[in-house]
């Protein structure tokens, strides 16, 4: 059986897919370019400071998900 923190993560994984008409991916690597209708990317770990493209201009913000 997955540990709690694991069924947590899942949970919000299966949440985001349902509610937004994004990709959403868990744990994967900056994609060279984002889909048209958009990407979600939930990491299981301290993802450090938000990535910024300046042409065009994008920001990537990111979320910590913790057990605490």
């Amino acid at each position: 059986m997955p540990s709690v923190r694991e069924q947590v993560l899942s949970a919000v994984f299966d949440r985001l897919n349902a509610l937004t008409g994004a990709t959403v991916k868990r744990n994967e690597a900056l994609p060279h370019a984002v889909p048209a209708g958009g990407l979600v990317i939930l990491r299981d770990d301290d993802p450090g400071e938000p990535d910024v493209t300046l042409n065009p201009r994008m920001e990537f913000y990111s979320h910590q998900v913790s057990d605490q």
